[in-house]
């Protein structure tokens, strides 16, 4: 439901290179105005009419009768992390009840997530007459994630210092245990960055096998990506983090909650030119084959209006593969590991079907490591 209107002076938002609206221009031209028109939010009632609101939206993304859900059914198997984010969209804007980004954190159930609407209902909601992209609480937005976003990554002096130690230290290294092979450089000609690069998962240092086989002045805006995850459970998880950001810009993907952080996150970073690293098996394959895609690398490319670049990639499965503690294959001799890029993809439109995406995408990655794993002799 429409809450509030305005009808913007211009022909078009103001944007950014990658084509999004600039929020805070928009928001502070919002906090200037007077309401134009305002419509209530539905009314939350009693905990079993907030669960029969939720069920209906719930049951409506995922596909499934409304009727089938209960409330001790778990979020997460439910929902995908994109379908969540969904799922909090809605129920900010139809029942306005603004939920937060760690209303899906653990084995939430529907029944709990009801309960929380039940208790916000009304606590979020705007006075009549109010805007409220001006009344809400800047703390309170659902956006606002404890994911520290390390404004710091984009200082020049930390691009530079990124660039020399990737260039003058682990290239080199790279290049004294891994003999690349490399095909497919010149569907770089029609690319200017920022672009999303997808490729295959077989191993820890998959990005070493990209960032590599890429020309220094094509590696140098890859951003690689990481489950936020293994960051936030890890003992010295800030640290690394940080680590992580200096030296491979890296953008956290949540697994589990709000999924909108990443897309801000690497929006920043597409903004001023990086090229997201995604992996869109979301695990690491145990055999080479290639496991279902999530559609979460069609969902950035249509917000960030990227276009994708396939990538397929071998060799490194049996040098780190999934479980392993250490490399292998590679102390006595060069391993071998095959890169193939392919033709960009451009990026989806609006309307179009994000799953059907994600499937062309994973057929045109799957023919590209293929093809890597003949030169490479094994995965």
């Amino acid at each position: 439901r429409v809450r509030s209107w305005h009808v913007w002076p211009d022909g078009d938002f103001p944007r950014t290179r990658t084509g999004k609206a600039r929020q805070s221009a928009i928001r502070e031209w919002l906090e200037r105005q007077a309401p134009e028109g305002h419509v209530e939010p539905v009314e939350v009632g009693g905990p079993s009419d907030a669960f029969a609101a939720l069920a209906r939206s719930a049951a409506e993304i995922a596909g499934v009768p409304a009727s089938g859900l209960s409330p001790d059914l778990v979020v997460a198997d439910l929902l995908t992390s994109l379908d969540r984010v969904d799922l909090i969209g809605r129920i900010e804007t139809t029942y306005g009840v603004a939920m937060g980004p760690d209303a899906f954190a653990g084995d939430t159930t529907l029944g709990d997530l009801a309960d929380a609407m039940g208790q916000r209902a009304g606590a979020h909601r705007p006075a009549t007459g109010a805007s409220p992209a001006r009344d809400r609480p800047r703390g309170d937005s659902p956006a606002s994630n404890s994911i520290p976003v390390a404004r710091w990554r984009s200082w020049s002096s930390v691009r530079a210092t990124r660039f020399a130690f990737r260039e003058a230290v682990l290239r080199p290294l790279w290049a004294t245990f891994f003999d690349m092979d490399v095909a497919g450089l010149h569907h770089l000609e029609k690319l200017t960055p920022p672009f999303i690069v997808a490729t295959n998962h077989l191993s820890e240092i998959d990005p070493g096998a990209v960032l590599f086989a890429l020309p220094a002045r094509w590696s140098r805006p890859v951003a690689t990506t990481a489950m936020w995850e293994y960051f936030s459970r890890a003992r010295t998880g800030a640290a690394l983090y940080a680590l992580a950001v200096w030296g491979l810009d890296l953008i956290p993907l949540v697994q589990l909650g709000d999924w909108r952080p990443t897309l801000r996150i690497a929006g920043a970073v597409a903004d001023r030119g990086g090229c997201p690293l995604v992996y869109p098996e979301g695990e690491r394959s145990l055999d080479g084959a290639l496991l279902p895609f999530h559609r979460g690398v069609a969902v950035m490319a249509q917000e960030l209006h990227l276009p994708i670049l396939p990538c397929g990639a071998a060799g490194l499965l049996t040098v780190l593969p999934k479980g392993s503690r250490w490399v292998r294959n590679c102390w006595l001799g060069r391993a071998p590991v095959a890169v193939r890029l392919g033709a960009p993809v451009p990026p989806p439109q609006p309307d179009e079907d994000l799953d059907a995406v994600a499937a062309d995408l994973r057929a045109r990655i799957e023919s590209l490591a293929q093809d890597a794993v003949r030169s490479a002799g094994r995965w």
